[in-house]
């Protein structure tokens, strides 16, 4: 180090030259020939002193300038290598001339790094991406950010690496020095949360119902495809509208207390948390919704998650069951009614038939005869309707064919409507047979016929209609869930009339209920008809609009295979109704006892008579010929008619069983457990009928 002589003033050496024992040496005469030398030391020895105190200065100096550097280069060694970042020096050939233990670590070697290169510690293509990052580095002279991806014995591993250009002296560019941070957790916590939101996305998308997302404000946030749907607004529109804009406004204050103790309560609803309120939709119309509130607490503050179904369908059914319960109820009712009138009306009918004999010649009174006897017939028919009604009609299914059904009803139709209603048909060709009832069809579409030409009084057309259909899963889940998804035939009426309104069509086919004036209709008919349906396991749907006339569509089941037409039918001729065979007559009504006695003595048969099933018994004992058993089958005493048949047959195996009751036969079967075994005529009955029937079951 090269130190300057100092610049002294000359004032300081003379007094210093002037003082102290130099001073008294040199003001001796004797000694001032020596005064220059003696400047000279005096000089000499200051000069000496001051530049030992200088360096000891800055020896001193030096020595704390080393000590901070010592210090500062311990800490930066601690920083560089205890860094959780792998960082690393490397010069433009390649080479590592520092790495820290993170980047040894990230290297996944336990040899020293420095003085290795890429080569040592990565596949070539590795090598290669790695040589281009350092020469863009060093080439464009800036700090750059890349993203590397390498495998180690964990798996795949990800880094965030900074690597910037080192200069020497001259500004060129001499190394490039990086910075590695292990991303791999943080990379796969983002994956995990995107494959989350994807999922979520999905979910919220894919929801059968309405998802919509209420900030604290009210404002919907977000909502889902099914919203959009439910509403028929776009997204965008839905995003800045508030959550009562989609209630009607009838049910928008009562929501707004729903909502009100959900958000301060929500866990003092119970269990059902939902609220039945009317939507609106974007053009007015409304439609009946379920909303139930999840309210939850994000960062973003508290947000109310609005789950919002469409329950028409639900709704549909619980109506549905409703009217199928009330129908249930009365059709009961019906049916135990009709039972206790065909008994009477059976008393009734059969002594106005015995006194029709009497009073042959007396023409007044058998005018009154025969009024009463059209009176009687005419409660007869009624409670078949009531029996109808309450499915408990007496029916025999066939296979048949619908067309042919159809095309003998059109040709009697014409003069039933009259000639200001065109008939129209439009018959699919090779529908399959369906197991039905013949006559009970045939009264049906000449019902719905009927009711039709009501409709239209000015005229109109009539269209009958056939055609193969099916119901799927979807439509019977629906619709109705009583019947069973499969191939159907489908026959359709539909008129041109006055239609109906929604309350008439979900009134019309309950007992009794009718629009016409009073005594033109009982009520019945359509009710007839939709027992006659359900009781042939069949489905029908009703459609109708006012000023559009009115279409109903009955569903029977299909069967397989295929019969031929049988073509026009015709009345069985009834021939040789009498018999000379002894017939053994059960029943504990004493009037209808007394009926079939007379009818049957009449008819030539010899007969015995009993009141229930142990007299029964006794008579089968002492008679070994008895050829028919003719019993009702509800008797007191603990023993019903068809044990008596069961108990007749092990005694006479050759005789014949027909049942009698009020009940046909189906409905006894469902009401006693027993299988109805033999044939049945129901009650009331007449002399005629009973005649055929018993030379059929002898027969």
């Amino acid at each position: 180090m090269a130190f300057e002589a100092p610049d002294f003033p000359w004032t300081v050496v003379s007094r210093v030259a002037n003082t102290g024992p130099l001073g008294l040496l040199l003001s001796s005469p004797q000694s001032r020939s020596l005064i220059p030398i003696g400047a000279l030391l005096i000089l000499i020895v200051t000069v000496v002193g001051w530049v030992a105190w200088r360096l000891a200065n800055t020896v001193a100096a030096l020595r704390g300038r080393e000590h901070e550097l010592h210090k500062s280069r311990v800490l930066l060694d601690a920083f560089f290598e205890n860094n959780p970042a792998a960082m690393f020096v490397k010069s433009k050939m390649g080479t590592y001339l520092f790495a820290n233990d993170a980047c040894q670590k990230m290297l996944g070697t336990d040899h020293a790094v420095v003085g290795t290169d890429d080569n040592r510690h990565f596949p070539p293509e590795v090598v290669a991406r790695l040589g281009a990052q350092d020469d863009a580095v060093a080439q464009e002279g800036r700090v750059i950010e890349f993203s590397n991806h390498f495998q180690d014995e964990h798996g795949d591993r990800y880094y965030s690496t900074i690597k910037f250009p080192l200069y020497n002296e001259a500004g060129v560019t001499e190394a490039v020095g990086g910075i590695a941070t292990d991303v791999t957790e943080k990379l796969r916590a983002n994956r995990a949360l995107e494959q989350s939101e994807h999922k979520f996305k999905i979910l919220l998308e894919s929801a059968p119902d309405g998802i919509a997302i209420v900030n604290e404000d009210d404002r919907i946030v977000l909502v889902n495809k099914r919203t959009e749907e439910l509403f028929s607004y776009d997204r965008g529109t839905l995003v800045s509208m508030r959550v009562d804009d989609l209630i009607q406004e009838t049910d928008r204050e009562r929501f707004r207390q729903f909502r009100f103790r959900q958000v301060r309560d929500p866990e003092g609803l119970g269990v059902s948390t939902g609220i039945e309120l009317h939507g609106l939709r974007e053009g007015g119309e409304t439609f009946p919704i379920e909303v139930t509130l999840s309210p939850v607490q994000t960062e973003r503050g508290p947000l109310n998650i609005c789950n919002i179904r469409d329950i028409s369908a639900r709704m549909q059914l619980e109506t549905q069951f409703r009217q199928s319960q009330k129908m249930e109820a009365i059709g009961l009712l019906s049916g135990g009614m009709a039972h206790d009138f065909n008994n009477l009306l059976g008393v009734v009918i059969g002594n106005l038939d015995i006194l029709e004999r009497l009073v042959r010649d007396d023409g007044q009174n058998l005018k009154r005869v025969h009024t009463a006897q059209k009176a009687a017939l005419r409660g007869a028919d009624l409670t078949k309707r009531m029996l109808a009604v309450a499915r408990r009609q007496s029916l025999h299914p066939e296979p048949i064919l619908v067309n042919d059904v159809i095309g003998e009803l059109t040709q009697i139709l014409p003069r039933t409507l009259g000639p200001d209603i065109e008939v129209v048909t439009k018959l699919a060709p090779s529908l399959p047979p369906v197991l039905v009832d013949r006559s009970g069809l045939e009264n049906a579409l000449l019902n719905l016929a009927v009711n039709a030409r009501d409709a239209m009084p000015d005229g109109g057309r009539l269209y009958m209609r056939s055609e193969t259909t099916h119901l799927d899963q979807g439509y019977v889940g629906v619709q109705n869930k009583e019947i069973p998804p499969g191939p159907y035939v489908r026959i359709s009426v539909t008129d041109t009339g006055c239609g109906m309104t929604p309350d008439t069509v979900s009134r019309m086919f309950e007992p009794f209920f009718t629009t016409k004036d009073r005594g033109k209709g009982t009520g019945l008919g359509l009710a007839m008809i939709y027992g006659f349906t359900k009781q042939s396991h069949g489905h029908i749907r009703v459609y109708s609009e006012l000023g559009e006339g009115t279409t109903v569509n009955i569903y029977a089941p299909a069967m397989e295979g295929v019969i031929e037409s049988a073509g026009p039918i015709g009345k069985p001729a009834v021939n040789g109704l009498g018999g000379a065979e002894t017939v053994l007559v059960v029943d504990d009504e004493v009037e209808l006892l007394e009926i079939a006695v007379t009818y049957l003595e009449e008819l030539g048969y010899k007969v015995h008579a009993a009141a229930d099933a142990q007299h029964a018994l006794d008579v089968l004992s002492t008679h070994s010929r008895i050829d028919l058993l003719l019993t009702d089958i509800i008797m007191p005493g603990g023993m019903n008619g068809v044990a008596l048949a069961k108990a007749a047959r092990t005694r006479l195996p050759t005789i014949r069983i027909l049942y009698t009751s009020g009940f046909p036969s189906d409905a006894l079967a469902e009401k006693s457990g027993l299988e109805i075994d033999a044939p049945i005529v129901t009650k009331p009955y007449r002399k005629d009928e009973l005649a055929q029937r018993i030379r059929d079951t002898l027969a």
